[in-house]
């Protein structure tokens, strides 16, 4: 505490430890193992995902987002070109739009009077359109995903600060921790994950279906075994889904909406019995499946 007082804007200190508690608190609340939004990255390509969370977001949303708030003038000039366009060519919606003016009417203002409190009042509204610049409106009010608002809030405060007080560098190294961590705990989630056998079963089918390793000597493998029994092992369930609807182009794409995987990357083991024998039927119902059970999603562009 007595290093804080050597410190400037602390309130943004405060802000941030107050959000990641809320978070917390939401995410044991109502927090959901199936989670489906707009910020999943189940449809790029994994290796590029890790490089793009771990290191090249850290250095851009700095630059853009917080740069107004380095000591370089050519940091504030490169920010004050790129915030709006990132937030006009990110389909952020309606709300980034309308923080987006409020933010730089206020920011404008601050420079303009050097008044603490438009100074204040700006830097609110940056975190604010750094946290809806990373959702869509529906998105904040889905009570299954309230609560990573918060987190981002949190981080959007913390940055700031980190530069304000210790320079652009620090909180780009900072970001680069927080990601790579985020990005640590998920190759872990998908080494060791939880491979008890799950069942789901109706009048049409019964499938037998468990989580395994995404990092082993193992191909994927998917075979009718006869005309009414599936199997597939080692399988994202985005791929599964693009052999059940068209196992002679899997890099097809649905129109208009991007086809996504619930669990980012999970891989799996499936075992599909059809109880009729209505001819091609297991590959709709076994779609079904993966919808019902959550496992893929399909988002509007």
């Amino acid at each position: 505490m007595l290093a804080l007082k050597r410190t400037n804007k602390n309130w943004l200190f405060y802000l941030a430890i107050f959000s990641i508690v809320i978070a917390v608190i939401l995410l044991i609340i109502l927090g959901d193992s199936h989670v489906q939004g707009s910020r999943n990255i189940s449809d790029l390509p994994f290796k590029l995902t890790i490089l793009l969370a771990a290191l090249v977001a850290p250095v851009y949303e700095e630059f853009i987002f917080r740069g107004l708030y380095t000591s370089k003038k050519v940091l504030k000039i490169i920010s004050l070109i790129l915030l709006p366009v990132f937030v006009l060519i990110s389909d952020s919606g309606l709300l980034a739009t309308i923080l987006l003016i409020l933010f730089g009417i206020t920011y404008l203002l601050s420079q303009k009077f050097e008044l603490e409190y438009l100074k204040d009042i700006s830097m609110f509204l940056n975190i604010l359109l750094f946290t809806s610049g990373h959702y869509k409106m529906e998105e904040f009010i889905d009570p299954s995903m309230f609560y990573f608002a918060f987190f981002q809030f949190a981080l959007g405060a913390f940055f700031i600060w980190l530069i304000i007080n210790f320079g652009i560098f620090k909180a780009i190294l900072s970001h680069i921790i927080w990601n790579s961590t985020m990005m640590l705990f998920m190759v872990l989630g998908l080494q060791y994950p939880d491979e008890d056998v799950n069942r789901f079963e109706n009048s049409e089918i019964t499938v037998e279906w468990r989580r395994v390793p995404k990092f082993t000597d193992q191909g994927t493998f998917i075979k009718n075994i006869n005309d009414d029994t599936l199997i597939a092992k080692n399988v994202e369930a985005r791929f599964f889904y693009k052999f059940l609807k068209n196992p002679h182009d899997l890099k097809f794409k649905e129109k208009n909406f991007r086809l996504l995987q619930t669990e980012n990357y999970m891989r799996y083991n499936f075992k599909v019995i059809e109880k009729d024998d209505k001819e091609d039927a297991i590959r709709d119902k076994t779609i079904e499946f993966l919808k019902e059970e959550k496992l893929i999603y399909l988002f509007e562009k």
